[in-house]
């Protein structure tokens, strides 16, 4: 699963730089960032900070941009990595965050703050 754009067009871009992608076969459906002549570094995002050994062969730091306007009826954003996109889907997130609304009697800006510093 590529979070950025879509596969086809992160793809191109990475072979168009000599890089290559594909899945390993213990892993069908994660594709993966490869070095031209090396099984190395094996990357499965097109797009990060750091990891200059492939950024000559299309990985890219430029993030992906979206706005949403909120309103009063939205009660609070969550601002998460990833890694907590890749073990916790958005319905469990609101699970959690209702959870502990109801457990701890707190504000949910004060549960994003907690979050946000691991302490909770």
């Amino acid at each position: 699963m590529w979070l950025h754009g879509t596969l086809a067009e992160e793809e191109e871009r990475i072979l168009e730089c000599q890089g290559r992608v594909f899945c390993l076969e213990d892993e069908p459906g994660v594709h993966r960032v490869w070095l031209p002549d090396e099984e190395s570094p094996g990357l499965a995002m097109s797009r990060a900070f750091g990891d200059y050994c492939i950024k000559e062969y299309g990985l890219i730091s430029v993030p992906e941009v979206t706005q949403r306007n909120i309103s009063s009826k939205d009660q609070f954003v969550v601002l998460a990595t990833d890694g907590v996109y890749h073990t916790l889907f958005s319905l469990k997130l609101l699970y959690v965050f209702i959870q502990m609304k109801q457990i701890n009697n707190v504000e949910m800006s004060d549960m994003v703050c907690a979050c946000g510093t691991g302490v909770m």
